[in-house]
């Protein structure tokens, strides 16, 4: 009896530090697994651009187009832009993963690279001309970037998940 006691009296006191205790360690203790297919799921919406010579930036209503990428789980994407000449659509394949080296930024955190179907407008696509790819980038400000892959490329898009 003396033994239910005291087993019942210390557990009773040690119980709530018990479930502090572990509370505490699942939610500050515990860093999730994400990889970078999960993290960039969904539509993004253009939500600014900036011209990397005149430091000029257009947001909101100042932008002339309405730029949309989706991204799904199987690793493929479509892309959709409405301005006042154009009403596309494209979509293809991509990879992600973490930093791969091709920008010198600590604070990149995705790297993707995108590939385009064959039967895709060529104005819809931001990089070089015949080249059906795009690469996009996710910094540690949670903004998707496309910043083209030419050297005459002049704009950085940014898009903000929806």
């Amino acid at each position: 009896m003396i033994f239910n006691f005291i087993f019942k009296n210390i557990m009773k006191s040690l119980l709530p530090s018990v479930v502090v205790f572990s509370l505490a360690i699942l939610f500050f203790g515990c860093n999730p697994d994400e990889t970078p297919e999960q993290s960039i799921e969904g539509s993004w919406e253009l939500v600014e651009i900036r011209s990397q010579w005149t430091q000029d930036v257009q947001k909101g209503g100042d932008l002339n187009l309405r730029e949309t990428y989706t991204f799904n789980p199987n690793g493929t994407f479509t892309k959709t832009r409405k301005d006042s000449e154009m009403d596309k659509q494209g979509s293809g394949t991509y990879t992600a993963s973490g930093p791969d080296g091709r920008e010198n930024n600590p604070s990149l955190k995705i790297s993707m690279d995108l590939t385009f179907n064959e039967d895709v407008n060529a104005d819809l696509v931001y990089g070089c001309e015949d080249e059906l790819t795009e690469h996009l980038y996710i910094l540690s400000d949670g903004l998707l970037r496309n910043m083209g892959s030419c050297m005459a490329d002049v704009n950085i898009l940014l898009y903000n998940k929806l």
